[in-house]
């Protein structure tokens, strides 16, 4: 497979190639450029020299849906690279290839943040784990603050857990890896990997599993945390 999605421009007598993703490649990136390309702030496959350009795949929803999945390294603006790469920008409703629909109950409530509202937090993907397709949205957040996704197999309810919010998981608690972000539009998506959890676990079929989503807040000058509420997800 061969696919070159992105704006490349004719500037002169060479190519500019940026914000472009290149994936597909089976002897390097530069196969499918031109060798006088000025490559840069792009996502391509296989590498190629300029700045700014990431060698990973591309992580799109489906062999044939180019759209981007939450985790993809082409929404990446951060630790001095800056790239926003494809002809799709990343939409956190997207329901394509190999999609449900929205998934999961919620499972217990959260308390209000400095916004003044409660965090939501919804849902969309597969039911059939080997799919491994999950998108959790955590919205009415705290603009430009990091949280956490934390997850596990068991309900359970404490109030005020370590600062301001209800932690509605019981039993082992598992934080998912990845470092998430939330915009000035106060909103973070995510996607965990299902057949990478810590400690060894996977999500298998027939289980049931619950995600909540541990955030970073400030209540009058002092520094807290609170949290969205849990979904549950059966598989």
């Amino acid at each position: 497979m061969s696919l070159v999605e992105g704006p490349p421009t004719p500037s002169g007598n060479h190519l500019d190639v940026q914000h472009t993703i290149v994936a597909g490649s089976l002897s390097g990136g530069l196969s499918h450029i031109s060798e006088t390309a000025t490559v840069a702030r792009s996502v391509v496959e296989g590498g190629a020299p300029g700045p700014n350009v990431i060698d990973a795949d591309p992580r799109f929803w489906g062999n044939a849906d180019f759209h981007l999945l939450p985790d993809s390294p082409a929404r990446v603006r951060a630790l001095g690279q800056s790239v926003r790469a494809g002809y799709y920008r990343f939409d956190p409703d997207w329901c394509g290839q190999n999609c449900d629909g929205d998934l999961g109950l919620p499972n217990c409530t959260a308390a209000p943040n400095s916004t003044g509202v409660p965090a939501r937090l919804t849902a969309l993907g597969s039911l059939d784990p080997q799919r491994d397709r999950l998108v959790l949205n955590a919205r009415d957040l705290p603009s430009n603050t990091f949280g956490m996704l934390i997850t596990g197999r068991t309900a359970g309810f404490t109030p005020m857990a370590g600062g301001q919010g209800n932690l509605c998981l019981g039993g082992q608690i598992l934080r998912l890896p990845g470092q998430h972000r939330s915009g000035n539009n106060g909103s973070i998506s995510a996607r965990p990997v299902l057949s990478n959890f810590p400690a060894g676990m996977m999500v298998q079929s027939g289980e049931s599993w619950l995600f909540q989503v541990w955030f970073r807040d400030n209540l009058a000058g002092t520094p807290t945390s609170n949290l969205t509420p849990s979904l549950l997800i059966q598989y």
